[in-house]
Formats: C-alpha cells, structure tokens, sequence
C-alpha cells in the first residue's frame, strides 16, 4: 500500500506546483528601448523598439525560488531625428524567480542579468572624394553590454506563461569606419546607458 501511495503523493505534490518547475524556458519579447549614446564629447538619444528570443535551462528548490541559465539574442532599429540605428545584442544571463512569492500571490517576481556582444550600424553621410556628390556609408560600433532587469512573470496554462519586465542597458563599443568615411569623417569609441521595457511569452516545461 505504501508503494503505491508513494508515486501518487510525488504527482500530486508536482501538479500543485508552479509552472516554475519545468527545466527548460523558451521564449519570444518585444523591447522598447531608450538609448544615450555618448562619445567624443558628445551625446545622442535614440529610441525604439528591438525583438529577441532566449533560451535556458532552469533548477531550483521547490516552492521556494528557481534558477534559470542560458542565452539571448535581440534584433531592431533604434530612432533619432531622421537617422536610425540598427542593433544586434546577444549573450549570456542568469535569472532568479522567487516562486515563494507565487503561492501567496499568483505572480512570480524575478530578476534577470546578463552580458554578452552588441554592435550598431548608424547610416553616415560623406561628400566622395573629388566630387561634390554626398554618399553614405555605415559607421560600424561593436563591443560588450550588459542588463540588469525587475520583471513579474504569470503562468497562463501549463507550460504558458507572460512576463513584464525592466530595467537598466549599458555597454562600451569600438568604433570601425568603413573605408569610404576613411579621412572624411571621425568616430570616437562611445558607451551607452539606457533602459528598456519588455513585455514577452515563453514555454516552461
């Protein structure tokens, strides 16, 4: 009898559990950023919204909290004036969900960190040598970021789940000019600090 009632004790406590405790998260967002971008005594804000995907392995203790590690990647074109800026991040993170704080509440908190490569392209306007005729050739920034975002995460069905989150972007780029802009025009290496808001959907499973 107690070798029966065992396994039905192990389901029963895993069913009541959140959905926190699958071990693999896969999952889509959608980021609105605000940038400064600051280099050679200058400085510019550039907004607009950027998508990503990430993918981790979680474990935790029951009922308690949840690790999860894995990568992300995010994608768009960011706005200034009439000029835009195309973004590519991609890395590493960690995250830490407080699942003690979804059994009293239905919502997990959580917070995620991460590090990784990011690289702009800003479209740069040049007269050509010899001529009076304006081209443009992109300036090319590529170097290290970090993130450090507060989020809530909801499960929605089993393995479902939505998340709000935000918080804080900075990174430290190298400038490469293209050889068109070689003489023509300058750029200094730049750094970067921003925010950014995300609301997204993932499998837990």
């Amino acid at each position: 009898m107690k070798k029966t009632l065992l396994p039905l004790i192990i389901v029963g406590f895993i069913s009541s559990t959140s959905a926190s405790y699958g071990i693999v998260q896969a999952g889509v967002q959608m980021n609105y950023n605000s940038y400064l971008l600051a280099g050679n005594s200058q400085a510019a804000r550039y907004a607009g919204f950027t998508y990503g995907g990430f993918g981790r392995i979680t474990m935790g203790i029951p009922l308690v909290l949840t690790f999860g590690i894995g990568g992300y990647v995010d994608a768009g074109t960011l706005a200034k004036d009439s000029v835009d800026l195309t973004l590519l991040r991609a890395g590493g993170e960690l995250v830490l969900y407080l699942d003690l704080i979804d059994k009293l509440i239905g919502i997990t908190p959580y917070a995620r960190v991460g590090f990784g490569y990011e690289g702009y392209k800003i479209p740069t306007a040049y007269v050509v040598t010899g001529t009076t005729t304006t081209a443009s050739a992109d300036a090319v920034y590529r170097g290290t970021s970090t993130h450090t975002l507060l989020g809530i995460n909801k499960n929605l069905f089993p393995a479902v789940n939505i998340f709000l989150e935000g918080g804080l972007v900075a990174n430290s780029l190298s400038a490469y000019i293209p050889t068109a802009l070689n003489g023509t025009v300058t750029a200094s290496d730049i750094t970067t600090t921003g925010w950014r808001v995300s609301l997204g959907a993932m499998l837990w499973i």
